[in-house]
């Protein structure tokens, strides 16, 4: 089962992340495509499982450093889809599910390898803090070893050809996860508008109160791969400076309210029954404030590991029961409660 290979956890490569508490984390994408084949939305199913085998028989040969684990779609039931989708935030490369897709993630879950899904090849490889600017390699390494057995897609105008325009050229593109409770409750948007469109980033909330926010590179066609890191780096560098004095005004005009807002939300926590996915979420995103700027006494990554934890197939691997809503919100109740006063 997929829930034994990659346990109800939060993912091991968060525990190298430290100190750092505004950048949590950089993602790197890379997608190619085998020359004379259509884009796999074009493919019949048996053609896309056709190529991902051949190009899961090359990748099989090559040593990562990593285990890694071989996952045919086709073979696994749709809870195990689900639960895999749960643990791909923030990127959520598995958006989608065709037949004839499959993938290898490393035990890790640092490393992603997405066969036949939107392009024949999508790899993202992800690092916390800011030593996860130089993981980028990864990709490289893989798709030189791939070009040995398979030419690539590509175009002296548009470059490498992707099943999405903006990303032909390299098709390579970076992106920070940020912890910005400062910028977003004092609503600096202006300024972090300007950044974005400065670097030409794209910024992504998770949900209508999230102080957790993704910024990738909007396109790679016509930029260079110095070109697209340089952006996402130097984007964080600014905003973990923007963000760090936009936390001590943040302290300074509003302790009180912000202290309030987060004890509140602990209360909730901690005394409820029943609790939806959409209200922990909210929770959580109010206890990771208090956690960053010392008004609790939990440690970030426990609160990150309930963000994966509340999630219903993530629950039902955590009981080992096949729950219906109620009870979903029921032991979603249980494991805040339990993981918050321990």
């Amino acid at each position: 089962m997929i829930q034994e290979l990659f346990p109800p956890r939060l993912p091991a490569r968060y525990e190298a992340l430290g100190t750092s508490d505004i950048l949590l984390e950089y993602t790197f994408t890379l997608r190619r495509n085998i020359s004379k084949n259509k884009f796999p939305a074009r493919m019949s199913p048996q053609e896309r499982r056709s190529l991902a085998d051949s190009i899961a028989q090359k990748i099989e040969q090559m040593q990562f450093g990593d285990e890694m684990y071989h996952i045919s779609f086709d073979e696994i039931p749709p809870s195990e889809w689900r639960y895999l989708a749960e643990r791909d935030f923030p990127t959520r490369l598995l958006s989608s599910r065709q037949k004839g897709t499959a993938a290898f993630v490393s035990r890790d879950e640092n490393l992603l390898i997405l066969l036949c899904s939107h392009d024949h090849l999508t790899m993202k490889v992800s690092s916390p803090g800011k030593g996860g600017s130089s993981s980028y390699p990864k990709l490289f390494f893989i798709e030189d070893a791939l070009e040995e057995s398979f030419q690539f897609a590509f175009d002296k105008q548009f470059g490498y050809l992707t099943s999405d325009l903006l990303s032909c050229g390299t098709g390579f593109r970076a992106g920070v996860l940020l912890l910005i409770p400062g910028i977003i409750i004092l609503k600096k948007f202006d300024l972090l508008k300007e950044m974005m469109l400065r670097h030409n980033l794209q910024l992504r909330i998770f949900s209508p109160d999230s102080v957790l926010v993704e910024a990738t590179t909007k396109a790679s066609l016509g930029l260079s791969e110095e070109e697209i890191i340089d952006s996402a780096t130097e984007f964080a560098e600014e905003i973990v400076d923007a963000e760090t004095k936009a936390r001590k005004e943040l302290t300074d005009i509003l302790p009180l309210e912000i202290q309030d807002r987060v004890m509140k939300s602990f209360g909730v926590a901690t005394h409820s029954v029943l609790i939806s996915l959409e209200e922990a979420i909210g929770i959580l995103n109010k206890l990771l404030i208090g956690a960053v700027l010392g008004i609790l006494k939990i440690d970030k990554t426990n609160i990150l590991e309930l963000f994966y934890l509340v999630k219903p197939e993530h629950i039902r691997a955590f009981t080992g029961e096949n729950l219906p809503l109620r009870e979903l919100d029921m032991q979603r109740g249980k494991i805040l409660r339990e993981r918050l006063t321990e």
